[in-house]
């Protein structure tokens, strides 16, 4: 009996010591642990042809290393030649047309490296709005460009304009998910059936300025003031200046 207790009382000992190696051994590999960077993004400059990566610095990190890949490839390359010591590092060899992905990885002073940051791309949305003026006479006048959400024309009573949204990806990375904030001009009221579109599908809703929420359909067209489109295809970099898709929207004046 008492061997049995004994034999037990040095398992519990043994049980104990284990569990308390292997609890030091998590705290050492804690403190000692590197961690990818974070709040990683990538900008284009199509005109320069380059892409700026930007990312946190990383506690205990002596450097960082970046790769890049084009969305087919399998596996990331690393292109920097010695570890980068500041919080960015400017691609100077991106190919025009591709579809560039991006990771960055911190390096510990044994040049270990953390796991990879999370994988951003290089899009370069151009969005260019300009209007179409069809008078009571059926004679098109195209008015300027209105950018800043007002427009000065000869338009009256029963006039319909269009305003054209053509949005194109300049950059070097498939856009995702594009999101596009246009505000209608004062002194305009949507039309009966406000949006046609081409390209990429686009998901569509508007923002009412007396519920002030934004609704997926039409209840009150004069209380309309802002149209958002919400652009889920990919939109394939084209790096010229072509459109990759257009979203004509028809409103008509109220004078």
């Amino acid at each position: 009996m008492r061997a049995k207790l004994k034999l037990e009382q040095i398992m519990r000992s043994r049980n104990f010591i284990f569990s308390f190696l292997a609890f030091t051994l998590v705290l050492a590999s804690a403190s000692f642990a590197i961690y990818p960077p974070a709040n990683f993004k990538a900008v284009a400059n199509s005109k320069a042809q380059t892409v700026v990566l930007r990312w946190d610095a990383v506690k205990d990190a002596v450097g960082y290393n970046v790769y890049r890949k084009e969305a087919t490839d399998v596996a990331y390359r690393k292109i920097n030649i010695a570890p980068v010591t500041s919080l960015q590092y400017i691609d100077r060899r991106v190919v025009a047309e591709a579809d560039n992905l991006y990771v960055v990885r911190s390096v510990f002073a044994d040049g270990t490296e953390s796991a990879d940051s999370i994988a951003v791309g290089a899009p370069l949305m151009i969005v260019n709005t300009t209007a179409t003026i069809t008078t009571l006479r059926n004679k098109p006048l195209t008015a300027r460009s209105i950018k800043d959400g007002r427009i000065k024309t000869f338009a009256g009573p029963g006039d319909v304009i269009t305003y054209r949204i053509s949005y194109a990806n300049n950059g070097f990375s498939a856009a995702k998910n594009v999101k596009i904030n246009y505000r209608i001009p004062d002194g305009t009221k949507l039309a009966g059936t406000p949006l046609t579109k081409r390209g990429a599908k686009a998901l569509v809703s508007y923002f009412d300025k007396v519920s002030k929420r934004w609704v997926s359909e039409i209840e009150k067209e004069e209380n309309i003031s802002m149209v958002s489109f919400l652009i889920k295809n990919a939109i394939p970099p084209v790096q010229v200046n072509r459109v990759n898709g257009i979203i004509d929207l028809n409103v008509t004046i109220e004078l």
